[in-house]
């Protein structure tokens, strides 16, 4: 999204806004679809477990912070700004999407 909405404001798409906002690690049933056993699944699942958030505090993650009060084209984590993943600022990658 992040270098999506880059590429768009350099093709004078300028009054679209776009925010990414991290809902933080949410306790669902979502890896009860996994059926074949992996370590990795197993340590997911157990950090899941330990720091994870119900799926209504995760959504205020989203609710609760005003877009007016956020600088779009940005990534934010817990209403806080944060560098998004190298990624997210690939124009190459943008020029493809």
């Amino acid at each position: 999204i992040i270098s999506f909405y880059k590429h768009m404001k350099k093709i004078k798409y300028a009054d679209i806004t776009t925010y990414s906002l991290h809902p933080d690690v949410i306790l669902t049933n979502i890896a009860h679809l996994n059926t074949g056993f992996s370590i990795s699944t197993l340590i997911i699942n157990t950090l899941s477990r330990l720091n994870g958030i119900t799926a209504e505090q995760g959504v205020t993650n989203v609710l609760v912070y005003p877009a007016f009060s956020l600088e779009t084209g940005k990534y934010y984590d817990e209403g806080i700004e944060q560098e998004p993943n190298k990624i997210a600022n690939n124009q190459e990658i943008a020029k493809k999407l």
